[in-house]
């Protein structure tokens, strides 16, 4: 079961809409670590230009990171898994904040998994495709 870090951060979670895309890399998050699921922010008023937080439907999530022996490893995972924007190859799906002690999860209308991503590219396709995941 996905845990919530308390009642304020489930409550705006299930008043606003998540990108169908946050909810599909939170879903393979959860396959993966399904007794480590724990949402410590969703959705929240914008704390600065660009707070993916704040969209509708908002496009990123903070996950418990202390629970984890080595979170710069599972960090890595999700980036060797998921690109976030192929045209903006230095951002991440998933950025550590080691100092804050989570994970930010983060998506854009054109994250796609890697494997999806190696795909249509060995087919000569290009990458035109919004939501391709």
């Amino acid at each position: 079961m996905i845990c919530y870090k308390n009642c304020n951060v489930e409550r705006s979670a299930a008043q606003m809409r998540r990108d169908p895309k946050l909810s599909i890399l939170l879903a393979w998050w959860y396959d993966k670590f399904p007794k480590k699921t724990i949402i410590t922010e969703s959705w929240r008023p914008a704390r600065h230009a660009g707070d993916l937080h704040s969209l509708v439907p908002y496009r990123a999530i903070d996950l418990r990171s202390w629970i984890f022996s080595n979170p710069v490893a599972i960090a890595e995972m999700v980036n060797e898994t998921w690109i976030y924007d192929p045209q903006r190859p230095s951002k991440k799906c998933c950025v550590y904040h080691g100092e804050a002690k989570h994970f930010h999860l983060q998506v854009h209308p054109n994250t796609i998994k890697r494997s999806r991503y190696d795909e249509m590219v060995a087919s000569g396709r290009t990458f035109a495709v919004p939501g391709g995941l």
